[in-house]
């Protein structure tokens, strides 16, 4: 599940006021109203994030959102998550309070494996397709977008029922603001010694696994990236064993991290 961006696609919204689009005679039944958006940005180094598999940027918007529009997740009819790769979906969905089984979905296109996705545009293209799904069923809709390393992250929620008050931004200033000021980890000034590993991947090649990548700290809560030897059986037992927990054993060998697990 990866995204596809070899695809020639376009996607067009109109974005105007409910006065203007009265006067360019625009019928009300395909009105879609912006209820309200924000934006924000995790921490913008991977490796000095304290928890890998959370984003408080979703939470924080999410949580803004919904209280500026008055519009909690159970009201909400219809999601679409941006689904750049599965980690994207997951963490998303855990920070909103939503289940990924949820029975009303997390795409109205697709997502980005099977609807595709021209580079960053892909959230346009959410955006127009959850026009058309409330016009057809009414009710709210929540589109996300993310960008880097699930760094950038932006959440509108989109009505077919009008709102009670004038339009106001959300101001994701002070968000921000509590995101910057957050504890970072520091990367470790001498990796090597015992650390415990806090995630895992695999990079394969086109023969197949190719290298295995490991986050983990140290005894001082410093954090280290390393890889494992290229040696099928170590490839094999990452593959078949979830080392998450562990405590391995950091080297440099030519200003490269190696750990053993």
């Amino acid at each position: 599940m990866n995204p596809i961006l070899a695809v020639d696609m376009a996607a067009v919204i109109i974005l105007t006021t409910a006065g203007n689009a009265r006067e360019l005679g625009i019928d009300e039944e395909q009105w879609v109203y912006l209820r309200g958006g924000a934006d924000c940005n995790d921490i913008w180094y991977v490796s000095e994030r304290p928890v890998l598999h959370a984003s408080p940027a979703v939470r924080s918007i999410f949580a803004a959102v919904s209280a500026h529009t008055g519009i909690a997740l159970d009201e909400i009819g219809r999601f679409d998550i941006y689904s750049c790769f599965p980690s994207a979906v997951q963490v998303s969905c855990r920070e909103l309070g939503l289940d990924p089984r949820d029975p009303r979905g997390v795409t109205v296109t697709g997502g980005l494996p099977y609807f595709g996705g021209p580079g960053n545009n892909y959230s346009l293209h959410a955006i127009a397709e959850m026009a058309h799904v409330l016009r057809a069923e009414g009710g709210h809709g929540l589109v996300t977008a993310n960008g880097m390393y699930l760094t950038k992250h932006s959440i509108g929620l989109y009505s077919r029922e009008a709102p009670q008050q004038a339009w106001q931004p959300i101001d994701s200033a002070p968000l921000q603001a509590a995101i910057d000021a957050a504890a970072t980890v520091a990367p470790a000034k001498d990796p090597s010694g015992p650390a415990m590993v806090e995630t895992f991947t695999v990079a394969f090649g086109r023969e197949g696994p190719k290298q295995g990548i490991v986050i983990a700290r140290n005894e001082a809560g410093e954090r280290i990236v390393a890889n494992t030897r290229d040696d099928e059986q170590v490839l094999k037992d990452l593959l078949d064993n979830d080392p998450i927990g562990q405590t391995g054993r950091v080297t440099v060998e030519n200003g490269i991290n190696r750990i053993a697990l």
